[in-house]
């Protein structure tokens, strides 16, 4: 994916090290972001960011002539949607572990990561088919949308737990 972003194969290293990096940054400080802000704001954030991102990459990104523009395009808006996945992740799993009563909080927190690769499957399940006949760019952002439906589900059933005593919080 990266090199049909760029058009090189020698460019597409570098653009999968400042992915690695970015990501790894924004794993560090998405707890510290989410202590200050509080998880659901910052989980709807990454949510709304990464489609946002994979949308622009591959609808924008892909048209800019110019070389060195498009290669800084690409590192950016990758960047954003590999640390928004990233996000998206971390926050799931902390929250979690906040709103699982601790005597089944292994459960929950199986059941958490049972739930999004199941997701994660079903969804290259019903896109895989399409790659050969539309290619990776409609792929790609057919794949990102099935985060949309995620939003409202989130507000509607994911309490913010900022500033709560955690033993008042259950799902």
């Amino acid at each position: 994916m990266v090199y049909s972003a760029i058009g090189s194969e020698e460019y597409s290293i570098i653009v999968i090290v400042c992915l690695i990096i970015s990501a790894f940054i924004l794993y560090l400080i998405t707890g510290r972001i989410a202590d200050r802000f509080g998880r659901k704001p910052v989980f709807l954030i990454y949510t709304i960011l990464y489609p946002v991102s994979v949308i622009l990459q591959y609808t924008w990104a892909f048209h800019v002539p110019n070389f060195a523009e498009r290669f800084i395009i690409v590192i950016i808006v990758k960047s954003i949607s590999m640390a928004s996945r990233g996000g998206i992740w971390t926050l799931a799993t902390l929250i979690s572990f906040e709103l699982v009563p601790t005597e089944v909080r292994g459960l929950g927190n199986g059941l958490q990561t049972f739930v999004m690769f199941a997701f994660g499957t079903f969804r290259i399940l019903i896109v895989a088919p399409l790659f050969p006949v539309v290619g990776i760019q409609f792929v790609a952002i057919v794949s990102c949308l099935f985060m949309f439906p995620i939003i409202p589900l989130l507000i509607r059933f994911i309490p913010e737990t900022k500033k709560l005593d955690l033993k008042n919080i259950s799902l």
